[in-house]
Order: C-alpha cells, then sequence, then structure tokens
C-alpha cells in the first residue's frame, strides 16, 4: 500500500529539476523505502511537460508516476477528452488496459469504471491516484482472465490500448501482434460487452484495418499537434452497419465521411497557384486517410496535383482540416529562380510534396536559407506537370 508522507513530498519538490541518474547514485543505499519510487516519479514529472494539461489548463498530471515510460504510452489529456466524448452514453466501462491511468481517469467522468492492470506496481499506483473517485476499482491481474471469468451484466463498453511493445523493447504494428490480441478477443467481447473501443498504431494502413478487425462500426483518426497520434477503432455489437464512419480530428476540426461517399467523387478538378490564391496542406489525418478529391469538393477547393496532396482556393475554407496560407508569389523550379527566392525571402521553414529529387533539407541548401522567418516555401509538382517553389506567409494561417 502507497502512503506518501511529508518528506516524500519535499524530496519530490526539491529534487525536481535534478537528472534521475544523478539521484539515483546519490541516494543509492538509501534505507528510506520510498525513495525508489520518488526518483521514478520525479523522472516521469520530467516527461510530462504539458501532455496532461487540458486546454483550460486543468492538469491532469498522476500524483504518483511508478514508471516513467508509461508518461511516454500514455495519452494526452487532449486525447483523453476524445475518448471521453466517443465513449457517449455509456455508464459502466472496463478499462482493461488501465497503466498510467490516463484513460482511465476520463473515461470514469460520470461513469463507473473498472480498471485492470496486468503490473502490480502500476496496479498500486493506481489505487493511489484514484483514492479520491469511488466509481473507480482498480484489480491488479490478466485482464483477458479477468473477463473470461466475469459474471455479471455486459459493460456498456471496454477499452484497450493494446501493448504494442515486444521482445528487446521493438515496435509492434499489426492487430494480432500486439496485447491483447483484439482478434482472438472477438468473442469474448462481443458477449461481455456492447460495445469495444480499440486504440490502434497511427502506422496502420485504415482500408486494411477495416478488413482485419471486422465490426468496425466508426474509425477516428486522431492528429494532435503536427501529428497522427493514433486510429481509434469502435465496435458497436448491438447494431449492425453496412461500412464504418470515418472521422479525422484535428486539433478543433473534424472531417468524417462514409469509404462509399468518398468513393462516388467524380474525376478531381486541378488548377495552378497563383499569387493571392490560398495553399491549403492537409493536416496528418487527412494525409493518412488519402481523400484528397473528397476534401476539395466539401470545401470548394481544386487539386494542385493528382500526387502532391495540396489545394487550392480562391477564398480561405473555414474548418479545414489542415493549413490554408495565402501565396505571396510563385517560382518555376530552376537553378536561377533558387537564388532568387533565396535571396528574397531570407529565413523560411522548407517542405517538398511530389517532387522525388529534393528533400526538404537539399531544397534549403539549394535555396541558402535557414528555417524560421515568417515563410514557408514549398517545392512541388503542379498541375501541368511542371515544378515549382510556392512561399506562402505563415501568420496568413
Amino acid at each position: 500500500m502507497i502512503e506518501l508522507n511529508d518528506e516524500f513530498r519535499s524530496f519530490v519538490a526539491s529534487n525536481r529539476g535534478t537528472a534521475p541518474n544523478v539521484l539515483r547514485l546519490k541516494y543509492h543505499g538509501d534505507k528510506r523505502s520510498w525513495i525508489p519510487l520518488a526518483i521514478n516519479h520525479i523522472e516521469g514529472l520530467g516527461k510530462c511537460g504539458r501532455k496532461f494539461i487540458a486546454a483550460d489548463g486543468t492538469d491532469f498530471t498522476p500524483q504518483i508516476i511508478a514508471r516513467p515510460l508509461s508518461v511516454e504510452q500514455a495519452t494526452s489529456a487532449g486525447i483523453g477528452m476524445l475518448h471521453h466524448r466517443l465513449a457517449g452514453e455509456a455508464r459502466r466501462v472496463l478499462d482493461m488496459t488501465c497503466g498510467l491511468g490516463i484513460d482511465s481517469r476520463f473515461l470514469a467522468q460520470g461513469r463507473d469504471l473498472t480498471a485492470i492492470e496486468l503490473n502490480a506496481e502500476l496496479a498500486e499506483a493506481a489505487r493511489y491516484n484514484f483514492a479520491e473517485m469511488p466509481n473507480v476499482e482498480i484489480v491488479n491481474g490478466d485482464s483477458t482472465e479477468w473477463l473470461a471469468n466475469y459474471r455479471g451484466e455486459p459493460f456498456d463498453l471496454v477499452f484497450i490500448d493494446p501493448a504494442r511493445r515486444g521482445d528487446g523493447n521493438t515496435r509492434l504494428y499489426n492487430i494480432a501482434d500486439c496485447a491483447p490480441d483484439i482478434l482472438s478477443l472477438l468473442p469474448l467481447l462481443r458477449e461481455k460487452s456492447n460495445r469495444v473501443m480499440v486504440k490502434l498504431s497511427p502506422m496502420l494502413d485504415i482500408t486494411q484495418t477495416i478488413r482485419d478487425l471486422p465490426g468496425i462500426s466508426a474509425l477516428h483518426i486522431v492528429d494532435e499537434r503536427g501529428e497522427c497520434r493514433e486510429l481509434l477503432a469502435i465496435l458497436d455489437f448491438t447494431a449492425s452497419f453496412a461500412e464504418p464512419r470515418i472521422t479525422v480530428h484535428d486539433e478543433d476540426t473534424e472531417f468524417s465521411y462514409l469509404p462509399s461517399e468518398a468513393n462516388d467523387i467524380p474525376c478531381a478538378e486541378y488548377a495552378m497557384p497563383v499569387t493571392g490564391m490560398w495553399l491549403c496542406e492537409p493536416g496528418p489525418g487527412m494525409m493518412k486517410s488519402g481523400r484528397f478529391s473528397l476534401l476539395a469538393k466539401r470545401f470548394g477547393l481544386k487539386e494542385i496535383h493528382k500526387n502532391t496532396h495540396l489545394l487550392l482556393g480562391a477564398d480561405k475554407p473555414e474548418g479545414f482540416s489542415g493549413k490554408c496560407r495565402r501565396i505571396e508569389a510563385v517560382y518555376p523550379l530552376s537553378s536561377s529562380s533558387l537564388k532568387t527566392v533565396g535571396k528574397t525571402i531570407g529565413r523560411a521553414d522548407v517542405a517538398i510534396r511530389n517532387l522525388p529529387q529534393f528533400t526538404p533539407e537539399l531544397l534549403s541548401k539549394r535555396l541558402g536559407i535557414k528555417p524560421g522567418g515568417m515563410r514557408r516555401v514549398v517545392g512541388c509538382t503542379v498541375a501541368d506537370g511542371s515544378k515549382a517553389l510556392i512561399v506562402v506567409r505563415k501568420d496568413s494561417v
């Protein structure tokens, strides 16, 4: 049973900025039983940053972090709030992979929650962290065995974030390779729950995921801070669905569609970039979805090239899933224009789209510029097949 005294809290407060390895060396052999936990907690706090701070400033950082690695594997506060919202009207929830307990904390808001954790140390820390929430029960054990032996009413929702690390800490991506194996669990999950929410690797292919995991009613592609963080599959056993709805979450925007809707889009319309137009770069989630023609149709935009994945508009599209910047200048990609652009714009960020012979680093070198400033240079292939440099203002987003 974890019991933290004032000495523990004082130790954490006074040593929070000290390197954990220095602390472990300094306090090696110290007889106080709480020292290893305190140092682990300090290391964990160092990994948190603002990960567990919500948009409104609420801090969801756990009181005890027993294993620093669990911080890296945990859901952020922003995505935890999304999981809470997608849980909908569920009142009885089972979290089969508690870990640090961030998802459990959000899913438990207004609900009764049972959270299962295989690691005894993490489970004990979770009991301490959830001590003020009587609606949460923490169980230390194998969640698959626990669910197989469960004889109560079906859960409204089961949440699973399978471990995606194998022997030697190697990364695992395929659904069947992760633990627990969702595919083998499906019959048991159908028997014991109404819905299942599964957090999957963002590296998985969307179409293949829908094929591999039967019964998906919704698939969510979740972006955060410029990266695709997760695929979130929801399986609803209470109804049948002809096809799953796919939703891209990009910070404050959502883009939702059915696969059949995307497939029914006619031939795309293309346009050449012109000064004064808006260059729209889809976010990571939209890039993963690959539904650029549907995105263009929804927002009244035109594609810049079939394989460039950039869109153009006369006006800035509101609610676009990505970044929209006004075009300041367009140059043909040539040796002379490289020199001209480099001398003209000063510092700028550089991006490459559908330009195999270049990398951002090589283009920056050829331009003779360093990152920063208020401009962005996009080297890309455009509608007529030629290569161009598009200069946009970053502050026009």
